[in-house]
Parts: C-alpha cells; structure tokens; sequence
C-alpha cells in the first residue's frame, strides 16, 4: 500500500516530461524551416570562401567534404520547407546540420597546423541556440569537443591543445547555460498560453439576472452574448418543466 503513492508520482512525472518532450518538438518543429534554412546558408558561405582560397595543398577531399555539407543541409532545408520532417526527428536533423558544419574546421585541423577553436565554439554557442532539447546538443558539442581535441592532440602541440581545450569547455558550460534557459523559456511560455486559454474559457455570468459580461466589459443577455461571439441566432421557448411550472394550473383549468 505505501508503494502506491510514490507509483503515482512517477507516473505523473513520467507524463509531464513526455509532455515537455512533445511541446519541445512541437516548438523545434516550428522553427525548423528558418533554422535549417539558416544552417544551409553558413555551410554554402563557408564552401564559397573555400572555393575562392582554394590552393591544391587543401586537395580535392576538401571539395568533396563540401558538396556533402552543402548538399545534405540544403536537402533538409528544403524537406522542412515542404513541411516532410516529423516532429519526432526535428532536433535529430538539427543535430545532423550542425555535426556537418563542426565536421570541415575538424578536418582542416591537420591542414593549418593551427588552433582555431572558434570556428567549433560558434557550433557549440549555435547548438545551444538552434535545438530545444538537451540532449542533443549534447550529443552535438561532445560529438564536436572530442573531435576537435582529439585531432589537435594528434597534430598540435600540448600547450595549444591545453588553450583549445580550455576554451572549449567554457563554451560548453555556457551553452548548457543557454539551452536550459531556453527550454524553461519556452515550457513557462507554454503553460502560461494554456493558461490563458483556461481562463477565456470561463463565461463570466450573473448569478442572479444571468448577463454575461463580454471581452468589452459589457453585460449582457446571454442571447445577445451568443450572437455577439457569432453563435447561432436564438430562438426562444418554454421548456417542459418551465411550462408545468408557470402555466400548470392554466392548462390544468382547461
């Protein structure tokens, strides 16, 4: 018996995070197009400036890597134009889009010899932005992070390995910061609309001549009401129990 009540908080709390969850992808959903839409235009600059400093030290791997960026990102800009992504996926192709931009400054790493953890700091700042779940940006930043360190580990000295580092994990802590920021935002901003929608729902009515005061702070009478909000046009009758009650003895004499 004294499992029941700690049962029925788990369930309870099993039932709002899915809730929160499906607001969350609802609300990702929503910004998709813009988003990937957004994402697809930095990865089609990025190959565009590549092409004007290309040199035959970068290879044509480097070009190859670029079609493929800019090709999967703007096919998933235009599937969520089209309305084709589901809301289940919505943060996974998000997730996709932004792994494929941190992918080309990891690759070049051996090439420039050089620690540029900005270019992968603005991945980590943008995932925190462009997702609404934690757990995927996440997956995106330590996806990145490790990437990045790994590579320069390999390629750069320890000292410039260090500062990358570094910088690195700040960015992640502040990102962390944003998104969780961003999800309350959004689930407060959610439950406050729900709430409204409650309370517009009440009819505020008289309790003892049954006006009803509209949005305008007017009374009136619930036909007028009813018409007024572009409800049907009323019709009046006697009911029953109405008619018994005041032309019962009349009916009765006849």
């Amino acid at each position: 018996m004294e499992l029941q009540p700690e049962n029925s908080m788990a369930q309870s709390a099993l039932r709002m995070a899915n809730h929160n969850r499906t607001v969350l992808e609802q609300q990702q959903l929503g910004q998709l197009p813009l988003i990937t839409m957004s994402l697809a235009v930095v990865t089609a600059l990025s190959a565009m400036r590549d092409l004007i400093i290309w040199s035959e030290v970068e290879s044509n791997w480097m070009l190859e890597l670029n079609s493929i960026a800019v090709a999967t990102n703007v096919l998933i800009a235009i599937l969520a134009q089209i309305d084709r992504i589901p809301a289940r996926l919505a943060n996974i192709v998000t997730a996709l889009s932004l792994l494929l931009i941190a992918s080309k400054p990891i690759a070049t790493l051996p090439i420039d010899l050089a620690p540029a953890p900005l270019y992968i700091a603005t991945v980590l700042l943008g995932a925190a932005i462009a997702l609404h779940s934690l757990k995927w940006v996440i997956v995106v930043n330590c996806i990145a992070t490790v990437g990045y360190v790994t590579t320069a580990a390999i390629f750069l000295t320890p000292l410039q390995t260090a500062v990358t580092a570094s910088v690195l994990f700040a960015t992640l802590l502040i990102s962390f910061f944003i998104v969780n920021r961003r999800i309350e935002d959004v689930l407060y901003k959610y439950r406050l609309t729900e709430r409204i929608k409650e309370l517009e729902a009440i009819l505020p009515m008289c309790s003892s001549c049954k006006k009803t005061r509209n949005d305008a702070g007017e009374w009136l009478s619930i036909e007028s009401y009813i018409e007024q909000q572009g409800g049907p046009q009323v019709s009046h009758s006697v009911c029953p129990e109405c008619k018994n009650s005041i032309y019962g003895d009349l009916l009765k004499g006849r």
